[in-house]
């Protein structure tokens, strides 16, 4: 795979994230950081992260570029969707460029549509086999390619702890 060279800027973003993660003193510090990074090597005019709950299927919110549209502490039912089995079940990304994909795997594509988002990247946050989250991407035109996954698999792997904490906030460790 041909891959576009590290900006400067680029390289700058990920040292600060890796300062965050080791410093920070709430998750989402971490979060911000994360969202700061993506902005160097991912286009997106929303960004969301989500905190999964295997037992009841649902990803709730807890990080939100844009709070005002998609505010902390949303959450959505996901059990029996072929995007829930895609992304928190097996782990696989979600790459959409169609309307008609937002449509059949987000019950708010309306809204989606309203603000002006064609295309959705998710990637799972993942640890042991098991996903604890999803770092989610929108964006006004059909942009999410080879090289933007691998840059969101890498920035969610970041996420592997904050993400846990959320999910079981008495144990850290």
């Amino acid at each position: 795979m041909n891959h576009k060279p590290v900006s400067n800027q680029t390289l700058a973003q990920l040292m600060s994230l890796t300062d965050t993660i080791a410093e920070a003193e709430s998750p989402k510090q971490i979060y911000t950081s994360v969202a700061d990074a993506a902005k160097s090597c991912i286009d997106y005019k929303l960004l969301t992260i989500m905190a999964f709950d295997a037992e009841s299927m649902r990803v709730k919110r807890i990080y939100s570029s844009n709070p005002g549209a998609y505010p902390l502490g949303g959450d959505k039912g996901k059990r029996d969707t072929p995007w829930g089995r895609q992304v928190l079940i097996e782990g696989r990304p979600f790459i959409s460029a169609t309307e008609e994909d937002i449509r059949e795997n987000f019950d708010d594509h309306n809204f989606i549509f309203e603000l002006g988002l064609k295309s959705v990247m998710n990637i799972p946050v993942r640890i042991y086999g098991r996903t604890k989250g999803t770092l989610n991407f929108l964006n006004d035109v059909s942009v999410y390619d080879a090289q933007d996954l691998e840059w969101g698999l890498f920035l969610a792997a970041q996420l592997i702890g904050p993400v846990s904490i959320e999910n079981n906030p008495d144990n850290i460790y």
